[in-house]
């Protein structure tokens, strides 16, 4: 593991390493340690719990995939932070763009 995590308190460094190789039980503890602040972040952006839960999740597989460029240049929490944002704001453009444009009418109204 590269020296860039020095400043990553050591229970979070081997957290990191073992999500970069994929280790199971480093997923889990990385997941149940920041789940309930990352679920408050989603439930900002949601209209609902179970949408908050699909953008935590999809956030959670995006950290795992990625976690391989953590650069280690701010906490971990913020890293983290950020791809749930991201996600919860991605998820509504893509909505955005699919929602279909209504043009009113105004003779329809009267």
């Amino acid at each position: 593991m590269p020296f860039k995590y020095y400043h990553l308190p050591d229970s979070e460094h081997l957290l990191v390493k073992g999500c970069i190789t994929g280790e199971r039980s480093s997923q889990a503890k990385l997941y149940n340690l920041y789940a309930p602040k990352m679920f408050a972040v989603c439930m900002r952006y949601a209209r609902n719990r179970e949408e908050a839960e699909e953008i935590m999740q999809e956030g959670f597989m995006r950290v795992f995939t990625y976690i391989k460029q953590f650069k280690g240049a701010g906490s971990m929490e913020g890293w983290i932070r950020k791809i749930m944002v991201n996600c919860a704001l991605l998820r509504y453009q893509k909505k955005i763009h699919l929602a279909p444009v209504f043009e009113l009418n105004i003779e329809q109204c009267n």
